[in-house]
């Protein structure tokens, strides 16, 4: 009887499934076809993102049906050999006593920073996407004790992943946060959430930390979830400039005091981007957290890159449309909601004149108050009195060395990270060419001593002193 339901219904169906996969193989455009279209200056880069987003599209719809066809023919995916490209669901086992020993889903996007975490973190605590994300069989264990806590931006992830933090790092966090990481019962509860099947869904920057206990951490969460880590792939080239700027606006918010400290420490000027990238460079720009996914790579089976550079979908849509497994309506959410991104890049060349002058004696200053006040001066002379522009200062530049070394690690970082993903030859000549266009934008910086020897910035300095009733006994 099991034999003839088969012949009569199983097999014919695995059959069907066999011939669907091959015309997907046949008719659904891949990259090797993509990539013999004549890329142009102005195309390439868009020609290449769409390829990707094909490409990943491509793959997940034959992952999806190769599944099926191994459940058609009684084959386990898992002990078969699957792709390992993109996770699609899971395949449940059953232990000798015929019980299920399928697993629930842990995700944990990790980062790393620069790629729209805050953004992503900021936009999952909206009502509507809780109810998508929970709908979706995800809880947010954080999210919860927030709100059952009555606190705000006092919980988070790194609560949890602190217990697997080193002991230097740990405390920086604890000061930094006033209060312990990994406090009494953290790992209880996510315990209990194992326990109890539940799936969660976990993002923090710092699952990227240098000092994490990766195979630890990997190992408590294999005894009880399938795990599934998401990246954001963004070129190397943009990210530590972007980085750059982060310090840089840290630096911005810095106390008064803590400025006139740095002053008198000589660090003040650990904003100059000629004076950043030099040890960065020396040690061949090598950053643990920017490099996280090759870690975890080696303690977890399914690590799922993605393409940040990718234009042809939103942040929000690539985590949860190609990231999390099973987000069918968070993924829906999040392609009908438009995010604002957050943390945004914003030009702090009047900041830097302004700490430049006090360096030099030129400023001097007694208050927070009394130093913003000069940089809307200083602004106001540049563009009203001057008539000129943000871009319109001296300048010095990142030595070429540097520069070319920057695009050979970024170009080998993408290639090692999105391998479901190749750039033919053509499509990096391209990206090399739109590099060199852009980079002098980016790779230059204020050359103070000019500006300082220039009359119009030396009298507006001298004019400063009558200007203001501040005292500056400092």
């Amino acid at each position: 009887m099991v034999k003839q339901l088969r012949d009569q219904f199983v097999l014919p169906l695995a059959a069907l499934c066999v011939i669907i996969v091959v015309y997907y193989q046949r008719h659904l455009p891949s990259f090797d076809e993509q990539s013999n279209s004549t890329f142009t200056s102005d195309m390439a880069l868009e020609v290449t993102q769409q390829a990707s987003y094909q490409n990943r599209r491509r793959l997940t719809a034959l992952a999806a049906l190769k599944d099926l066809e191994g459940v058609m023919l009684g084959v386990n995916p898992k002990t078969a050999g699957s792709t390992g490209k993109l996770k699609v669901g899971d395949w449940s086992t059953t232990d000798q006593n015929g019980s299920s020993t399928k697993k629930p889903i842990a995700v944990l996007h990790i980062g790393p920073p620069k790629t729209g975490s805050s953004s992503l973190q900021w936009s999952i605590r909206d009502a509507d996407a809780v109810n998508a994300i929970t709908n979706d069989g995800y809880s947010m264990p954080w999210h919860v004790k927030k709100i059952r806590d009555g606190r705000n931006h006092d919980t988070s992830e790194n609560e949890f992943l602190s217990c697997f933090l080193c002991e230097e790092r740990k405390k920086k966090l604890e000061i930094g946060r006033g209060k312990p990481m990994c406090p009494e019962g953290e790992l209880s509860m996510m315990e209990q959430l194992g326990k109890e099947g539940k799936n969660v869904f976990l993002s923090a920057e710092g699952f990227c930390y240098s000092c994490l206990d990766v195979p630890s951490m990997a190992a408590f969460l294999d005894n009880y979830w399938d795990t599934t880590i998401i990246y954001l792939h963004r070129w190397f080239h943009d990210w530590v400039f972007s980085l750059y700027g982060q310090h840089a606006k840290g630096f911005e918010k810095k106390s008064f005091e803590d400025f006139m400290a740095a002053r008198g420490s000589g660090n003040v000027y650990y904003f100059s981007l000629l004076k950043y990238f030099q040890p960065i460079y020396e040690r061949d720009f090598s950053f643990s957290d920017y490099k996280s996914i090759y870690k975890y790579r080696q303690h977890f089976h399914n690590v799922v890159a993605l393409d940040f550079n990718d234009h042809n979908a939103s942040l929000h849509e690539k985590v949860f449309c190609d990231g999390v497994p099973n987000a069918k309506n968070t993924c829906e959410y999040f392609s009908h909601h438009e995010v604002e991104m957050i943390n945004q890049a914003h030009p702090l060349v009047y900041n830097n004149i302004a700490y430049g002058a006090n360096m030099v004696a030129l400023a001097t200053y007694c208050s927070r108050d009394h130093f913003d006040e000069v940089i809307e001066k200083i602004k106001h002379h540049q563009e009203v009195t001057l008539g000129r522009t943000h871009s319109d200062f001296p300048v010095k530049c990142l030595d070429n060395a540097i520069l070319e070394r920057l695009i050979e690690v970024s170009l080998e970082h993408r290639r090692n990270i999105l391998t479901d993903i190749p750039l033919t030859k053509d499509a990096e000549e391209e990206v090399r060419k739109e590099y060199w266009m852009k980079i002098k934008e980016k790779s230059c910086e204020e050359d103070m001593d000019k500006i300082f020897e220039m009359p119009e910035w030396l009298e507006f300095f001298d004019g400063l002193e009558n200007d203001t009733s501040c005292n500056k006994s400092i």
